[in-house]
């Protein structure tokens, strides 16, 4: 496979409509114009970056770095990388809490997912979920956890950090 050749994950700001795209053989986010349908930047991130999201205000993108087992911030205005943090091994999906103060990071090797504090850029958590976690999605004042390795999803409860309930799929 060519470098350049490794669209992954996708996100949209929800105020200026731009899309990210994380290209995970580059190592960085395409900045993309919806009207011009153009790359306006790339900006360079840590090693495979797979999944992105963006705060509700739109200020800031992330993204899980899963070969760096990190997250990198992107200030969505500059399209400048500002730093990053470790996380969990392999971190692949990420999502961010309605409010936008925090992130959810699915790290796929150590089984557990990552609760950062946007605004100290600091972990505060830990959940252990199921085998192999790739993606995060919310309902209401839960989070829902894929768990590719045994065939589940985890329910968080946002409010507790703890898992809930685990359904078979």
């Amino acid at each position: 496979v060519q470098a350049g050749e490794g669209p992954l994950g996708i996100a949209v700001n929800p105020k200026s409509g731009m899309i990210y795209v994380a290209d995970w053989y580059r190592h960085e986010i395409l900045a993309i114009d919806p009207a011009t349908r153009a790359i306006v930047k790339r900006v360079g991130v840590g090693q495979a970056p797979s999944g992105i999201a963006v705060t509700p205000d739109g200020s800031l993108i992330v993204t899980a770095d899963r070969e760096s087992d990190a997250v990198s911030f992107i200030d969505a205005d500059k399209l400048e990388r500002t730093g990053s943090v470790k996380v969990g091994i392999h971190p692949f999906g990420i999502a961010i809490d309605k409010s936008g103060a925090y992130a959810y990071v699915a790290n796929v090797l150590s089984t557990d997912v990552t609760v950062l504090d946007l605004k100290s850029r600091k972990q505060t958590g830990t959940v252990k979920v199921g085998s192999r976690p790739y993606v995060i999605a919310f309902a209401k004042d839960k989070a829902f956890v894929t768990n590719q390795g045994n065939g589940t999803v985890s329910v968080i409860d946002l409010q507790s950090s703890a898992v809930i309930k685990t359904i078979k799929v």
